[in-house]
């Protein structure tokens, strides 16, 4: 388990007060039970192995076959961008969805009633930049650009070596639609040797700069209310229809458990 601060809320409006208190460089990812680990779904995948070789086999596969499907100009122009993709539709990557936004985290984890507690996890994403990037000057001097390395094309380096214990946040230059709406941001694995939480746990100052939020479950209910109201739902995080199903089912079903006036239900105030 990656070494930690941990916070614990049994009232929404505190929960949220918390959230006010994060700089804005930390990110966030919401997950609907407590028991859950922070991984990767490359590290769930069943092909994987402890080297490389199924995980480049896996992309070239995916980049052969997916051209069949995608119009020229939605075509990724980098690796990173292959990888954006993949995780869009679900195809293990190293990759990790985290959110900018706090309130987003939230719904993803309130989403599904599964446990009594779900979690925030908030990551300090210029430390974890910053941590990385210095084994990326050691190790990768000629990408060096006016003191810098651009992270999106370090991750060819990344895989074809995978030998680099770290974890960084990441946003490809071009991002589908949904992506943008949820304001997402990954966090990339150096190493899929390593787990997520390894990698995490490997900088020295990790424990200061990761803190997960525990969310009694009781606050499902008015969280995802509140959460309704600005306008943050599956509805308008995916923007299509089964979105809008989905939306509709978690917002009936949250609406009666938190006992609601009917004629407040956002569906009558469309009207």
């Amino acid at each position: 388990m990656v070494d930690h601060k941990e916070k614990f809320f049994e009232d929404w409006q505190e929960a949220k007060n918390h959230f006010t208190e994060f700089p804005h460089n930390w990110i966030f990812r919401g997950q609907g039970n407590i028991n859950w680990r922070l991984e990767t779904s490359l590290e769930r995948a069943a092909f994987q192995g402890w080297d490389n070789k199924r995980e480049k086999g896996f992309i070239e596969e995916f980049k052969r076959g997916a051209q069949n499907y995608l119009n020229p100009q939605d075509i990724p122009q980098t690796l990173a961008e292959w990888l954006s993709l993949m995780q869009h539709h679900g195809a293990p990557t190293r990759f990790l969805d985290f959110t900018l936004s706090p309130y987003i985290a939230s719904y993803f984890a309130f989403e599904e009633d599964i446990s009594s507690e779900s979690v925030i996890w908030a990551i300090n994403a210029n430390y974890f930049r910053k941590e990385s990037s210095k084994l990326f000057f050691e190790h990768f001097p000629e990408k060096k650009e006016n003191g810098r390395i651009k992270l999106e094309d370090i991750v060819p380096n990344l895989i074809d070596r995978n030998n680099l214990t770290c974890a960084f946040p990441l946003e490809p230059t071009r991002q589908n639609r949904r992506y943008l709406i949820q304001q997402s941001v990954f966090m990339c694995l150096g190493s899929t040797i390593d787990t997520f939480e390894e990698s995490l746990d490997s900088f020295e100052k990790a424990s200061n700069n990761v803190e997960k939020i525990v969310l009694k479950n009781d606050l499902r209910g008015k969280a995802l209310y509140d959460l309704d109201q600005m306008n943050i739902s599956r509805e308008s995080l995916f923007l299509n229809l089964e979105g809008f199903a989905q939306s509709l089912t978690t917002y009936f079903d949250t609406l009666f458990s938190y006992m609601i006036p009917f004629d407040r239900m956002r569906n009558f105030k469309r009207d």
